[in-house]
């Protein structure tokens, strides 16, 4: 890279923000919801927030975490690591292929480049503890408390607990009591429980060892939607053929307990694995096949209680990944088995295996990347060309078929697989004229049969997003954020006004959901201060009005670490939050309170989860001891 060239991308990077306070609000998506994998993202990305990754120690599977990042991007930086030893700068990054400066800006609130630590010994570096206790109480009772149908107490409770030592040894434990859910009932503990222990010995053939509760995929496609972040725009994420992380978190599905050994001989990566889960599983008469219980991981009733671990699921299999610079290749084979203990028709015991096989081949030539999976339930190809001819440009387009269907003689745990055949074509821009102006598109095009049968009806969906940032160095910005749906001929749009200062951020925000059948509309003032050296205060004030549910907003708000609040608007009314942050030392506390108040409603919730009244009142209490 030339000199003057160097001497533009410093006055770029120069201008990134300084990281003294980055918000949770950050990682807002546009998604209704927070999928299981998108969970643990966030609780990731949350961490890093507060104590970013270091690019000089951090491993493969981590460096896959931070948004936009691929294998190729990866990849090239394990390699400049190894070559340089030790990354002085941020400004090194630009000399990567791949590593743009719209890539770099979307990274950096999670990564720090800081020396490596001394290495005596195999377990170098110190010991790290976290610990987190959190409580949170809604005020008013619902009917099932009030008729006795709730069989726990009010309060949600959540215990994590997470330590290292170094690089090579990682643990954590979870535990949460849902809102209302007993604690113990009949004999059995009904809280979730998730917890794993992590070594990472780089023996002869072995890299990992994990006991405890893991979670794998395999064959997840090249890329997946990963909403419309305000940070990066309305991006779509790379992803890796095999995904392994130890789970100690909230999240209740998509996990399994037992043993993953991963390692190498040379170019040949595998991996073994044997597992043993509880899972909650009843038998639904209207698809003829077995469904988990908890769609919301809600154990509160006798009934629900009735089916709590009634069944186990059992893994074992293993995988072989070959990976050259142009080519990956894995094959996998997995034999389940499920036992289901249950007393309809006397029958007490119902037992099924089956074995599953999947094959994956990914190849990369220059900008261009291919992959072919075929597994049990899922068939997919698609193609990505990546092309980033200088720092103002970036262009992305991924086109694939995929077809998927859904087992009727196994059970569909939690996320459970939709029949679908459909061709899918994504084109995503991202163009930086100027310093201070960004504009990101991103095309979405779905050609499908919802249940993959030859004589289904044809179904074809047109999405476009866009996203327009203005920011300037005195700390104003301007965001305008657009999404229209063609099949459902709705349009969302946000335009956000926020000012920053040393010590205070002032955020206006408007938002629209608009269709043929209805609107909302949504808007509120959002205001953060520090106080003294060592607290923060969060308030907000919001304001909403929709036709009916299906026009209802979500919109991210600030919430204590590893807790994600994504409120639902609908109806006609407010929404006012306040919450302060402490750091004393090792120390950390929040309190929050928020209350929706509908104005046209004389009670909130449905079914059991009706409340008396207009109003619905939350308060959160959390602390956090770091060592």
């Amino acid at each position: 890279m030339g000199l003057p060239n160097r001497i533009i991308t410093f006055l770029l990077l120069a201008s990134l923000p300084v990281q003294a306070q980055i918000d949770q609000e950050e990682l807002e998506t546009f998604n209704d919801g927070l999928s299981a994998n998108l969970v643990q993202d966030q609780e990731q990305l949350s961490q890093w927030l507060q104590e970013p990754l270091n690019l000089n120690e951090a491993s493969m599977d981590q460096l896959l975490q931070l948004p936009g990042m691929d294998n190729i991007r990866a990849h090239q930086l394990t390699e400049y690591r190894r070559l340089v030893r030790t990354i002085r700068s941020k400004y090194e990054l630009i000399d990567l292929k791949h590593w743009d400066i719209q890539f770099i800006r979307t990274v950096e609130p999670y990564i720090t480049i800081a020396p490596l630590q001394h290495r005596k010994n195999l377990l170098y570096g110190y010991w790290k503890h976290e610990l987190i206790i959190r409580s949170k109480s809604v005020i008013e009772k619902p009917l099932g408390a009030r008729e006795g149908e709730y069989l726990g107490s009010a309060p949600n409770q959540y215990l994590r607990y997470t330590g290292s030592k170094g690089r090579r040894i990682l643990w954590g434990i979870a535990a949460e009591k849902d809102t209302w859910e007993p604690l113990y009932h009949k004999g059995k503990w009904r809280s979730h429980r998730s917890g794993f222990l992590q070594f990472t010995p780089q023996w002869a053939g072995i890299n990992t060892v994990l006991v405890g509760s893991f979670r794998l995929s395999i064959g997840q496609g090249l890329v997946f939607n990963d909403g419309f972040r305000p940070s990066a725009g309305p991006q779509i994420r790379n992803t890796g053929i095999i995904q392994l992380r130890g789970h100690a978190s909230s999240n209740e599905s998509n996990f399994q307990n037992g043993i993953f050994i991963r390692g190498s001989l040379r170019q040949i990566h595998y991996g073994l694995w044997n597992s043993t889960t509880q899972r909650s599983m009843r038998y639904d008469t209207l698809s003829q096949s077995f469904v988990t219980w908890y769609s919301d991981g809600l154990m509160r009733t006798e009934g629900r209680n009735a089916f709590f671990n009634n069944s186990k699921e059992g893994r074992i299999g293993g995988f072989l990944q070959y990976q050259s610079r142009a080519f990956q290749i894995v094959s996998a084979l997995e034999r389940r088995s499920w036992s289901w203990e249950y007393q309809e028709n006397s029958r007490p015991l119902l037992s099924i295996q089956n074995w599953t096989t999947a094959f994956v081949y990914r190849n990369s030539w220059g900008s261009i990347r291919t992959e072919y999976a075929h597994s049990e339930g899922r068939k997919a190809i698609e193609t990505e060309l990546l092309l980033i001819p200088d720092d103002q440009w970036k262009i992305r387009w991924v086109n694939g078929f995929v077809q998927t269907h859904r087992q009727r003689t196994v059970p569909n745990f939690a996320q459970s697989i939709r029949d679908f055949q459909g061709r899918i074509s994504t084109l995503e821009c991202f163009w930086n004229p100027f310093p201070n102006q960004h504009l990101y598109l991103r095309l979405a095009n779905s050609v499908h049969r919802r249940d993959a049968a030859p004589g289904s009806e044809v179904l074809v969906q047109k999405r476009w997003s866009a996203q327009h940032r203005y920011e300037l160095r005195s700390g104003l910005s301007i965001r305008t954020d657009i999404q229209y749906d063609q099949q459902e001929q709705r349009t969302q749009f946000r335009f956000q006004f926020r000012k920053k200062q040393d010590r205070f951020q002032l955020t206006l925000r408007g938002q629209w959901n608009l269709s043929k059948m209805g609107e909302g509309s949504l808007a509120f003032v959002d205001y953060q201060s520090t106080i003294g050296e060592n607290s923060r205060l969060y308030a907000r004030f919001s304001l909403f009005r929709t036709t009916d549910f299906n026009h209802r907003l979500y919109v991210y708000e600030n919430d204590v670490l590893y807790a994600f609040s994504v409120p639902a608007f609908h109806g006609n009314g407010h929404r006012i939050y306040l919450m302060i942050k402490m750091n004393l030392g090792v120390h950390t506390f929040w309190i929050k309170a928020a209350r929706t108040t509908l104005w046209d409603e004389k009670s909130t919730g449905s079914q059991l989860e009706e409340r008396i009244g207009p109003n619905r009142s939350e308060i959160t209490a959390q602390y956090k001891l770091r060592l």
